[in-house]
């Protein structure tokens, strides 16, 4: 359930000071540009290039988030997002910590939408044109769209860009290296209950925070695993129950209240073949498994990880 936020005062206060409370408009910029920012601790001056580099040959303007440390003190304006009892780490603190200031800017420039990114991500040259795309095709009322992460579970196309689709999730995949957000997703994101889970863990988990969540397959973003990590996105592991009635009071992501918001968004009838195709994901992963079992003593370590892989379905 969503709340007024204590914070709510703190950013209509500076949206008072430093703009006198008026909305905020790119100045000689197309009207379809989209706004976008990256996030970046300010000793990351090599992911900056980066990045920039990319947007720029990506046709796409965009402003730098002075990201957060997590293993420094939280800004005061900052630590009322999070739960005293939170299970982050350190990186993942200031992971999640940065991606608000990013959704702050949003509603505090009264943007209606914006691209964020993690200064790790590896773009598509037509980033721009695929953005306007998907925009112009998205359903009214959406909140989020994930542009980084293939899908693991079966998924229901909302509209076909070529050999790109816009899909509605059964289980929305993991990961924020990049996506689109709208004043609408931002604003109730700000406004939740402090968090207690990495952002990873609460992107996942639309019914939290009312969120309209879509993705695109194939995603035009993802992360660069050759560059060293900086953040640990997922944060302190935790054990929780993954299975039977238990995990459906303890389990962040597999619980009750998201068995309803998922039959209430798709629909009892595209829910029913999700779980359909979903079963059969997980009886092919079980007799991989198996085979994989099998063969483990012969099987070279390279094939061994080929057997165990699931591969992701239209």
């Amino acid at each position: 359930m969503l709340t007024r936020h204590p914070n709510d005062r703190h950013l209509e206060r500076i949206r008072e000071e430093v703009w006198g409370g008026k909305s905020y408009a790119i100045i000689g910029c197309p009207q379809h540009a989209i706004p976008a920012f990256y996030l970046n601790l300010d000793q990351e001056v090599v992911r900056r290039r980066s990045i920039e580099d990319q947007l720029a040959t990506a046709g796409i303007i965009g402003e730098r988030i002075e990201a957060v440390d997590g293993s420094k003190p939280l800004p005061r304006e900052l630590s009322p997002y999070f739960n005293a009892k939170h299970v982050m780490d350190a990186g993942a603190l200031g992971c999640y910590a940065s991606h608000i200031k990013a959704w702050e800017q949003i509603i505090l420039r009264g943007l209606p939408h914006a691209l964020v990114l993690e200064d790790d991500a590896i773009l598509a040259r037509g980033l721009a044109g695929i953005l306007t795309d998907t925009m112009a095709a998205l359903p009214r009322g959406w909140d989020m769209v994930h542009l980084g992460t293939e899908p693991d579970r079966a998924v229901c196309e909302i509209a076909s860009l070529g050999h790109r689709r816009i899909v509605q999730y059964s289980r929305v995949p993991p990961g924020a290296v990049g996506y689109l957000i709208s004043q609408a997703g931002a604003q109730k994101l700000l406004q939740a209950q402090p968090r207690l889970w990495p952002i990873d863990t609460d992107t996942r988990r639309p019914w939290v925070f009312g969120l309209a969540t879509y993705g695109l397959v194939a995603p035009p973003i993802r992360h660069n695993w050759l560059m060293p990590s900086t953040i640990r996105a997922r944060g302190c592991k935790r054990r929780t129950p993954r299975r039977g009635l238990r995990a459906a009071f303890g389990n962040p992501i597999r619980n009750l209240e998201g068995f309803l918001f998922n039959w209430r968004s798709l629909g009892s009838a595209r829910w029913a073949v999700c779980l359909i195709v979903n079963s059969a994901f997980k009886v092919r992963a079980a007799l991989r498994r198996r085979t994989a079992n099998a063969f483990v003593t012969k099987a070279p370590v390279r094939t061994h990880h080929r057997l165990m892989h699931v591969g992701v379905e239209h």
